[in-house]
């Protein structure tokens, strides 16, 4: 395996490819900065598919330097960069992330500023459009509040893909599920939302405020 994560670096396309998709497949925390460097290959392909390996390696100690590069590549004057480290913050559910994305929905890039607003989306399981001044209320207003919640409360929203995205991260995350389907009729969605609701007043609350 060692002799595998340099590969991520080869000047061969498909070499550089596979390298990073067998780390899908086999766990080595030491390949987590060649990953990193992956996010940002010329080759979107590669740079997708860095993304998704490196969401497996979230639990890993070494993952944070992968959030701290994210993080500082966000303030650089390389909008390829910005727009890369967005998306894939937004990929990473990162949380601490979500004041700097909600400022770069004022970029005069375009697709930094669509990339932020996916982000801010996925991560906060909530669609208030590319106003910052709209998130930023939201944010005044939630940024205590436990990420969980963000995902209970997308279980009610109107877009059926935030409604989705957040059953799915929740099965994910607890191993819950309550009869919830996105798609269903709203008063069958009601009901199983309220359990959720509960599942969470005596025991998630818990478990997960414990846990964090």
């Amino acid at each position: 395996i060692p002799f595998i994560a340099p590969l991520i670096k080869s000047e061969n396309h498909t070499i550089r490819f596979y390298a990073v998709f067998i780390f899908s497949k086999l766990r080595y925390p030491e390949a987590i900065p060649y990953l990193l460097d992956a996010i940002f290959d010329s080759s979107p392909k590669i740079s997708l598919v860095a993304i998704e390996v490196l969401n497996r390696y979230k639990t890993f100690p070494k993952f944070s330097i992968v959030l701290s590069r994210l993080r500082s590549e966000m303030v650089s004057n390389d909008m390829g960069k910005v727009r890369i480290a967005a998306l894939s913050l937004g990929q990473f559910k990162d949380l601490e992330s979500v004041p700097q994305l909600i400022k770069l929905l004022s970029s005069k890039s375009e697709s930094v500023r669509e990339a932020a607003q996916n982000s801010l989306r996925d991560i906060c399981k909530e669609d208030l459009g590319p106003n910052p001044k709209d998130w930023n209320k939201w944010w005044q207003k939630h940024s205590k509040t436990p990420r969980i919640l963000y995902m209970i409360e997308g279980l009610s929203h109107k877009d059926e893909n935030i409604r989705y995205l957040s059953i799915e991260e929740l099965r994910e995350l607890t191993g819950e599920f309550f009869g919830y389907f996105y798609d269903a009729p709203k008063k069958d969605r009601d009901r199983a939302v309220e359990r959720w609701k509960e599942w969470w007043k005596n025991e998630g609350s818990k478990r997960f405020m414990k846990e964090g």
